[in-house]
């Protein structure tokens, strides 16, 4: 089965529920599971990647300390 045909069928038998309390523990079980998914699992290895090195380079420090940055586009973030 489909991963698409899926969704659709548990969504009719989700729709056609008329117990609350099953709805509410099924809230509650989606509610968690979003909780503990960790969304680094989600992006593409390219992506992964990049941040790897970006992570390294100010490790070594590479990068630009964030008090620099602040003070120079200060203007920028005034209203």
């Amino acid at each position: 089965m489909k991963l698409e045909t899926a969704k659709l069928e548990l969504l009719q038998r989700i729709i056609s529920l008329s117990d609350a309390s099953l709805i509410k523990e099924l809230t509650a079980f989606l509610d968690k599971k979003q909780a503990e998914s960790d969304p680094w699992d989600e992006y593409p290895d390219e992506i992964k990647a990049e941040i790897e090195e970006a992570i390294a380079e100010l490790d070594r420090g590479e990068g630009i300390p964030y008090e620099v940055v602040m003070k120079k586009y200060q203007k920028w973030l005034k209203r």
